[in-house]
């Protein structure tokens, strides 16, 4: 069925007179009437009946009004939801932990000159997959991966680690400051979130749920930080000599982490998607 054909209708129902609605939907009364008896037609009844100057609602006209508003309700909440994944595509929606929310993100929308709408959630692996299956988030940054077969993991590169002391502590025995999140098992063979191998002891003096407050604690000497290298970059870029990091050396070898992109498989892989994984993959690189 045409569904101007219901708007039409009801533009009559409401009206109560052909001439008053053509009036109102900017059509000739001729050519409503031929609309009317089109749809009634299509319906099998009869919807309207002469009264003087205007007309009256048949029964079934009563009827078909009232399921008619479902109809375009439905038509409504379409075009709503239609409007709504425009303008998601037009902002880069992403979930992903601290490694890449702090600092990447800000270097990254730098980097590319990023001028559409960014949204970052914050989530811890597992939870990242889940906000993208939910609908909250687009698109995943992750190194801890978990398959769903309703998502793409893309593989971007590989990150590697390193444990960093502030320049003026070096030489130093420093506790380490480390994430409070645990993992459970994993292919990373890691308790904790920053990665280090549960085979291996370490002092721990403090445990902080943000990345920023370790690596200040670090760049003020007074703990050492295991730590993707490109962040350690990123981050020295914005200190003076005396408080840059530097990195130790270590005999634990420390196992690169491969870096994926994740999305649904129905997602297409947008400019948006597309800027990100370029950016990831540039910054790894570093």
């Amino acid at each position: 069925m045409d569904t101007n054909l219901i708007f039409q209708f009801r533009s009559v129902f409401e009206a109560g007179t052909i001439v008053r609605a053509a009036e109102q939907l900017s059509m000739t009364a001729g050519a409503l009437s031929r609309a009317m008896k089109r749809l009634e037609d299509v319906l099998g009844c009869k919807l309207f009946t002469p009264s003087g100057r205007n007309i009256l609602p048949t029964h079934e006209a009563k009827l078909f009004y009232i399921s008619s508003q479902e109809i375009i309700g439905s038509i409504e909440n379409a075009k709503k939801s239609i409007k709504q994944q425009k303008q998601s595509e037009k902002e880069l929606k992403i979930a992903t932990f601290e490694v890449f929310s702090t600092h990447f993100m800000a270097w990254m929308i730098q980097n590319q000159s990023i001028q559409f709408p960014v949204t970052l959630f914050e989530a811890t692996p597992g939870l990242i997959e889940k906000n993208i299956l939910n609908g909250l988030a687009d698109f995943g940054l992750t190194y801890i991966p978990e398959l769903n077969p309703e998502l793409d993991h893309l593989l971007l590169g590989e990150m590697p680690l390193g444990v960093f002391v502030s320049q003026k502590s070096k030489n130093k025995e420093l506790p380490y400051a480390v994430p409070i999140t645990e993992l459970g098992i994993n292919h990373l063979q890691a308790k904790s979130l920053d990665g280090w191998p549960n085979d291996f002891p370490r002092k721990i003096q403090y445990k902080f749920e943000m990345l920023e407050t370790a690596l200040d604690l670090t760049t003020r000497g007074m703990a050492k930080i295991l730590c993707p290298k490109f962040i350690v970059k990123i981050e020295n870029e914005r200190l003076n000599e005396k408080h840059k990091l530097v990195e130790e050396d270590q005999k634990i070898r420390f196992p690169k982490m491969k870096v994926f992109a994740v999305k649904k498989k129905t997602h297409p892989e947008n400019e948006y998607f597309k800027k990100l994984c370029k950016a990831v993959r540039l910054v790894l690189q570093t």
